[in-house]
């Protein structure tokens, strides 16, 4: 998908297979290629955080992953729209066997591998459009400052990678307390 008519500094959200007072997990464009993001929970304070975990994802896999997002939105608009039971959820019944083979596949290969992580603080901002009807999950958009992840023995590095950050780098080293943060200055 393009970022045409989006502000520079933002992409769309092709995805969001988990959502939890905002996306937590899906496939969203960085820099023009799709990548699976997760949103890193926090054990510490015992909610999300605004780290989001990002890995590439193939084009295989993209298109596995679009039409299994497709399924779900055919159920998501049936469902509000009065057409199918909340017990069909999360394909209508002549795609589930097809949204099962699916979501094999994907739970397989949409995972975070700690050795090329790629970690960024993310926002996201649904897009309006006015013909969903009410309760339907709206297009999102994204925007995130990036966070480098080097996996190491029991800790990590994360390198702020973005002009005079110190803000975040207190708040994440208060936040994982196994985490060491340095901010550099480009």
């Amino acid at each position: 998908m393009t970022c045409e008519g989006l502000k520079p500094g933002h992409e769309y959200v092709d995805t969001v297979t988990h959502y939890y007072d905002g996306p937590r997990k899906g496939i969203a464009n960085d820099q023009g290629r799709p990548q699976f993001y997760e949103c890193v929970f926090d054990e510490i304070k015992g909610s999300y955080s605004e780290l989001f975990s990002l890995a590439p994802v193939d084009s295989e896999t993209f298109r596995s992953a679009m039409e299994d997002w497709t399924i779900w939105q055919r159920w998501e608009l049936a469902y509000h729209a009065g057409k199918t039971e909340r017990d069909t959820h999360p394909a209508l019944p002549h795609e589930s066997a097809r949204r099962a083979e699916l979501q094999g596949i994907l739970d397989k290969v949409l995972v975070i591998d700690p050795q090329g992580a790629i970690a960024k603080i993310g926002r996201f901002e649904a897009l309006g459009n006015a013909s969903l009807p009410k309760g339907v999950l709206r297009p999102y958009k994204c925007s995130g400052r990036t966070l480098r992840l080097r996996n190491q023995t029991k800790s990590c590095t994360l390198t702020a990678m973005f002009r005079g950050e110190t803000r975040l780098a207190t708040r994440l080293n208060s936040a994982y307390s196994q985490v060491v943060v340095s901010a550099t200055r480009q």
